[in-house]
């Protein structure tokens, strides 16, 4: 029996799930015998047909796909296509886009056979044996919603796997090759499960928390440090929730980590101290997502989100202080229960206050099986019924909110307004928010926002940075560095090479290496060593632009 797992992946061609499934039913010695399962890992981006053609050239008897918000409907498509080509064997579902609509999708898509519902490895195997021992009958298998004739049979629920390690490592058995996977591991899991129940989220709905064995996780960061890997993603709902294990997984990564790996994570800034502040600091860098949220009492208290503001501020200021390397996000959702505009607003203007790497402002996704999927109608929320279930619309937030909100939200990651914004926070003592509104406005008036062209955008700041700093009397040895360093920022991504004024600027060797016509070269003069700033304290929240060495520099670059 040939089994083809396919994962299609929006980040990279590579998601665990297909190959927990596979690890574990290679603990079955029958399966192991008589069954060939393959692993297939797509991207979003490939086209259907490359996708067909590379699953069909296996010959399988049965496809498993593993569902996420981001390919349900690519996987739908291709369901559906399978059939056409003739395919007779079962296709099988499984993951948080279909377990809690089993029957649904069953009923709206006839191509598909099983959806495996919740944690799928022990349910997925006992299919497979179900399958080579050509029973018929599947309502003796827990935690599976199957066509039986006509009827959609929904089997009882199944356990949550108490002992995680029963699943065998795909990076240590060797399922999975670190070699061939590319330099980003997405999804690196230490534990399940989640303590809190936000209401739009799918995690409170396993709120037992259960852990691989630290023993495990070593071995396996050991095995991924010592590969080609070079950033790793753990996909933990909230890493840092065990302060003691998560410690040690700190001092494991930094007692092995000799070729600089890079780790991301999801934490609670609450859950922060100053010894696990201390561990981070000695990483080599790295991206923590903290999920604020709202800061609207009333959105927190709809979504039953506990938030300690005093916390919070004290371990964002002591991480930004102690630990430089490590690049912070904050994460806002608008759209929630009770959200607004204004008090979205509200909630940006704290996030942009601590000057962090990233905002990442989410429109709310609304899930299928959270509770704001099932009480849509009593939060007055309405939204896509289909991935990606995006909110529309609220007695409270409307859809034209919404777009106003995309807007505020991409203008602000703009690496020119978020470096002019902060500047001239440090400049004029005006708070980020009051700064930013105040120049939104005037960047309304002047361009349209929804299609922003660099050198438009430039033009706009520079004059707006001169007349704020005009102004207030600051002095000229601010302003010149400031502007330079804006007109840097915007050249820095046509940059070919920065070369120093001197003899060396007339040799025809300093541009020989461009491929490029010598008519197209532009050449920009600076009056600081405007570079240094840039690569070395662009993001340093304390850092004073009048602290730029004054060293004329020419950058030459493709127009």
């Amino acid at each position: 029996m040939n089994i083809v797992i396919v994962g299609i992946n929006d980040v990279s061609a590579y998601n665990l799930a297909p190959a927990l499934l596979k690890s574990y039913c290679l603990k079955d010695y029958l399966i192991k015998k008589y069954v060939q399962i393959k692993l297939k890992w797509f991207s979003t981006n490939d086209k259907d047909d490359e996708i067909l053609k590379e699953i069909k050239m296996e010959r399988p008897t049965v496809i498993a796909f593993s569902c996420y918000i981001w390919n349900i409907n690519k996987i739908l498509k291709i369901s559906k296509s399978i059939r056409k080509l003739g395919f007779k064997g079962s296709i099988i579902l499984g993951g948080p886009e279909v377990s809690p609509i089993a029957q649904q999708i069953l009923i709206e898509n006839r191509s598909v056979d099983i959806i495996v519902r919740e944690e799928g490895e022990v349910t997925f195997s006992e299919i497979v044996r179900h399958l080579l021992s050509n029973q018929k009958s599947l309502d003796g298998i827990l935690g599976i919603t199957f066509r039986k004739g006509r009827n959609i049979v929904e089997n009882k629920p199944r356990p949550l796997i108490a002992k995680l390690d029963d699943i065998l490592s795909p990076y240590l058995n060797g399922v999975v090759n670190l070699n061939k996977i590319g330099p980003i591991l997405c999804t690196f899991e230490t534990m399940r499960g989640c303590i809190f129940s936000c209401k739009y989220c799918l995690w409170g709905k396993k709120q037992q928390l259960r852990y691989f064995s630290l023993k495990r996780i070593k071995q396996e960061l050991i095995a991924v440090m010592n590969s080609r890997v070079r950033i790793v993603l753990f996909s933990d709902p909230t890493s840092n929730f065990n302060k003691v294990r998560f410690k040690k997984i700190l001092r494991t990564i930094l007692r092995n980590n000799s070729k600089k790996v890079i780790f991301n994570f999801e934490m609670r800034a609450e859950f922060l101290d100053k010894e696990m502040i201390n561990l981070l600091s000695k990483l080599p860098g790295g991206c923590i997502a903290f999920g604020l949220q709202s800061t609207n009492p009333l959105v927190l208290k709809n979504i039953n989100r506990k938030w300690n503001k005093k916390i919070f501020e004290r371990n964002i200021n002591l991480l930004q202080k102690k630990a430089k390397r490590i690049k912070i996000v904050i994460d806002l959702i608008y759209g929630l229960p009770g959200d607004t505009y204004e008090s979205y607003k509200k909630s940006f203007g704290y996030a942009m206050s601590f000057q962090p790497h990233k905002i990442q402002s989410h429109r709310l996704q609304v899930l299928p099986g959270s509770d704001i999927y099932n009480n849509a109608a009593r939060y007055g929320i309405e939204f896509m019924i289909r991935a990606p279930h995006f909110f529309l619309r609220s007695s409270t937030f409307s859809l034209e909110d919404c777009k106003k909100t995309e807007i505020y939200s991409n203008l602000y990651e703009n690496l020119l307004v978020k470096i002019t914004v902060n500047q001239l926070h440090k400049c004029l003592g005006i708070s980020n928010l009051e700064l930013f509104e105040k120049l939104l406005k005037y960047l309304n008036k002047k361009m349209n926002l929804c299609k922003i062209k660099a050198r438009s955008l430039l033009k706009h700041l520079t004059t707006f940075i001169k007349v704020n700093l005009s102004y207030s009397g600051v002095p000229k040895e601010v302003t010149v560095p400031f502007l330079e360093l804006i007109k840097y920022l915007h050249l820095a991504t046509v940059r070919v090479s920065n070369i120093e004024k001197g003899r060396d600027s007339k040799r025809k060797g300093v541009l020989s290496n461009l491929s490029v016509k010598l008519d197209n070269i532009r050449v920009e003069k600076f009056h600081y060593n405007i570079n240094n700033f840039f690569t070395k304290k662009l993001f340093d929240k304390d850092a004073d632009i009048k602290d730029i060495e004054k060293k004329i520099n020419f950058l030459a670059y493709n127009d």
